[in-house]
Order: C-alpha cells, then sequence, then structure tokens
C-alpha cells in the first residue's frame, strides 16, 4: 500500500542579509507552508544581498554540516531529499570579507 503522508515545509532567513526559496524536483516554486509528497525531494537556495554570503544552514533547529565533518555548510543551495516529515530550513547570512 503506498504511503501518502506528506511533509510541510517551513522557510525562514536570519535576521538580514537575503531571501530563501524552495522548489520541488520538477523546479516548481514552494512556499512556506506547502506540502510536498511522501519521499519528495526538495532544493532549497539561498539568495544573499549585495556583500553577504551565506554563514549557515539550519535544519529542523540543528545546524547543517558537510558530511562527515563538524564543518558548517556554507554553500548557496541545499537539497533534502526523500523528505517524509514536515521540515523547518533557515538560512542564515553574513558579511562578505572586504577585499
Amino acid at each position: 500500500m503506498p504511503t501518502t503522508a506528506t511533509g510541510f515545509i517551513l522557510l525562514q532567513t536570519g535576521e538580514d542579509g537575503g531571501t530563501i526559496a524552495a522548489a520541488d524536483s520538477s523546479g516548481n516554486p514552494l512556499e512556506t507552508g506547502a506540502s510536498v509528497g511522501h519521499g519528495a525531494d526538495v532544493t532549497f537556495t539561498a539568495e544573499p544581498e549585495s556583500g553577504y554570503m551565506v554563514e549557515s544552514w539550519t535544519v529542523d533547529g540543528e545546524v547543517y554540516t558537510w558530511p562527515g565533518t563538524d564543518e558548517p555548510y556554507r554553500e548557496s543551495t541545499l537539497t533534502l531529499e526523500n523528505i517524509s516529515a514536515d521540515r523547518t530550513v533557515t538560512v542564515s547570512f553574513e558579511r562578505a570579507a572586504q577585499t
């Protein structure tokens, strides 16, 4: 029997410095509170304002790190695969170093 449960996506940003967007595996945009089918993949995209960069991602209250390390993941996109429950994704921005 197929599973019909869905997950709800909650998008948040830190205080200042940019925005966050989400899309399903077909590239369709998802708004905060959107439901996705059980097993769906969702890609989150951080969009820093000029002079800012990604400081860290938080997934369900935990800092998201590079696999096998304690280093915060700082890339501009993050894909969560096989979603089977509600997920809260937050991105924080920091000022980029001036060169």
